[in-house]
């Protein structure tokens, strides 16, 4: 078996990581191991304001050397490990070199360090690097433009999800009655943020007059999900019906039973 990287506790990866500073702060001949260090930067990038920020596990930053460490603690045998590294722990250190190096224009290159530590072992696995400037800031764009693909399609849907939600209509011709006193009692719980009860015979269409107010909540920012919990597994099937009149009249939102 491979080395499992999230495998380890979090009171274990402190200990780790503190043990790991320590050791690469002995090596370093009197250079300065800065811990944790903050990283930001804004950019825009095909109409979004981008917000990138993280932590460094390690910098040191001085007139003889600029190198930027990205700690993994693993378990399971080292020897297991990739020759050169994991790709994505790659990824990850060279993001953080580029929200270092993008207001320091002057600088060219930095070098880029990966640790292991293992949670059975004692001894580091380091692999290091040198990046140029050019060569981090592409990566970093070309990142931040696959991202911002992923995330538009993410917003237009929740968009659509939402106006559907909105302008969505009572699907049946009629209310029943109480059907109308009903679905006031769930909004306003819903914008109190309060639990109702609400007794009602069966036929009264209590489903629809959950459920449709629910998504108008949901619409309107009220509410983050609907559960619609049945006490009978065959209960349920009302509850899909409801969803599929909902979806004929215009809705466009997921629904999963």
């Amino acid at each position: 078996a491979g080395p499992v990287y999230g495998g380890v506790s979090a009171s274990d990866g402190i200990r780790l990581h503190q043990r790991c500073i320590r050791e690469l702060s002995a090596g370093l001949k009197g250079l300065e191991l800065q811990s944790e260090v903050s990283l930001q930067l804004q950019i825009r990038e095909s109409g979004f304001d981008l917000l990138v920020n993280g932590r460094c596990d390690a910098l040191i930053d001085s007139d003889q050397l600029l190198r930027l460490y990205e700690i993994k603690s693993f378990t399971g045998p080292p020897d297991q490990l990739p020759p050169e590294g994991e790709p994505l722990h790659w990824a990850q250190a060279k993001l953080y070199a580029w929200l270092l190096l993008a207001g320091r224009e002057t600088v060219r290159t930095i070098e880029i360090a990966v640790v292991y530590i293992s949670l059975e072992g004692s001894n580091l696995v380091q692999h290091v690097m040198t990046c140029d400037r050019h060569d981090l800031s592409d990566f970093f764009l070309q990142t931040c433009r696959q991202y911002v693909l992923f995330a538009s399609d993410i917003l237009r849907g929740e968009k659509k999800r939402m106006q559907s939600g909105l302008s969505l209509t009572f699907p049946y011709p009629d209310l029943r009655s109480g059907q109308r006193k009903f679905m006031q009692e769930v909004v306003g719980a819903a914008r109190q943020v309060i639990p109702v009860d609400i007794s009602a015979p069966t036929g009264t269409g209590k489903t629809m007059a959950a459920l449709y107010p629910g998504i108008k909540a949901l619409a309107n920012h009220l509410v983050d999900h609907v559960f619609y919990l049945t006490n009978m597994t065959s209960a349920r099937l009302v509850a899909a019906r409801a969803m599929d009149d909902l979806h004929g009249a215009g809705l466009f939102m997921k629904s999963i039973i």
